[in-house]
């Protein structure tokens, strides 16, 4: 705790393992790093947990592997143990027990690689990933959480805060994986399986993930200077990106050949109505305000006897829900 310093609040947990913590809650100012040139890009993944921008790579120390098998056997005495006993409860306490081995060898091994970042580093640029959509890969699932990708980041960003660094997040959809580090070249596809590469228009040899790492920290620079995301030069999105309600990106929907236009009944203003109603319909069913034309229901029936060929879209996708008075 630091000097000088009282504590507000003071809260005491016990663990399912029968350990306590002791939280304290104490008013302070955190003082800043002192300010270095050095800037840093790293890359996230399973055989190495990071790869950097300086051609470093650190070690995925695998915790969960490591221990899987002294969890498998208590947890197999646990089974065997009848319900409602101290026996069991023994076994409980055990398995728990091997849990936090885990997670407290996880937590610290994060906790010394983050600070150590943050104390070499003035400028740290990492991917925005979504790790909620990857781990439903279930062949990586286990590995990424294990990896615990989520975490670093975290302990990166409240650290960066404390000790005024900067910490800066690009695009999730940047192919740092598949753009040349020296000429910018894009390659089509870069399957997982793949290591090494040699660029085809320059010829160099790529380590993946150094190449990456790279990739993420001229995108971050250029983030920085920029002050919004960013593409390499001829590398376009094919289709549009859709806002969503929480101002988050997704990835580029193609738009439909079959019905490029999308009709919302009840938003459309009776002019741009009569243009759709005609364009879609022709002369077979001018537009009338609704689905009546002198008495008669023009249905895909109807409308085949008229004009033949190709069934034009119903036009109660057309026309809003709203009744009219037919003109």
């Amino acid at each position: 705790m630091p000097k000088g310093c009282e504590p507000s609040t003071v809260t005491v947990k016990l663990d399912a393992s029968g350990r306590f913590h002791v939280s304290l809650l104490v008013d302070t100012v955190i003082e800043s790093l002192p300010k270095s040139d050095k800037s840093i890009g790293l890359d996230v993944g399973i055989t190495s947990l990071i790869a950097t921008s300086n051609g470093d790579k650190i070690a995925n120390p695998r915790h969960f592997k490591q221990l899987h098998s002294k969890l498998r056997r208590v947890q197999k005495s646990l089974s065997r143990k009848q319900k409602g006993s101290n026996n069991r409860d023994k076994g409980r306490v055990k398995v728990v027990k091997v849990h936090g081995q885990i997670t407290d060898s996880r937590k610290d091994f994060l906790h010394k690689l983050t600070t150590q970042l943050v104390r070499e580093n003035q400028t740290i640029v990492v991917e925005d990933l979504a790790i909620k959509n990857m781990v439903k890969n279930h062949k990586l699932a286990q590995s990424i959480s294990d990896a615990s990708w989520g975490e670093l980041v975290r302990q990166l960003a409240y650290k960066c805060d404390w000790y005024g660094r900067k910490l800066i997040k690009i695009d999730r959809w940047f192919p740092t994986s598949k753009r040349c580090g020296n000429c910018g070249h894009i390659v089509d596809k870069m399957p997982l399986n793949v290591r090494e590469w040699d660029c085809p228009k320059c010829g160099i040899n790529h380590d993946r993930d150094i190449n990456a790492s790279k990739n993420v920290l001229a995108a971050g620079l250029a983030v920085a200077v920029c002050g919004a995301n960013v593409r390499p030069a001829g590398h376009e999105s094919k289709g549009r990106l859709r806002e969503t309600r929480k101002g988050r990106k997704q990835k580029p929907q193609p738009v439909s050949l079959r019905n490029p236009c999308v009709f919302r009944p009840g938003r459309m203003s009776k002019e741009t109505e009569k243009e759709t109603c005609n364009t879609h319909l022709g002369e077979a069913a001018p537009y009338r305000g609704c689905r009546e034309r002198n008495g008669a229901n023009y249905s895909g029936r109807n409308l085949r006897e008229l004009g033949g060929g190709r069934i034009p879209p119903p036009i109660s996708h057309l026309i809003p829900l709203r009744r009219r008075a037919c003109s």
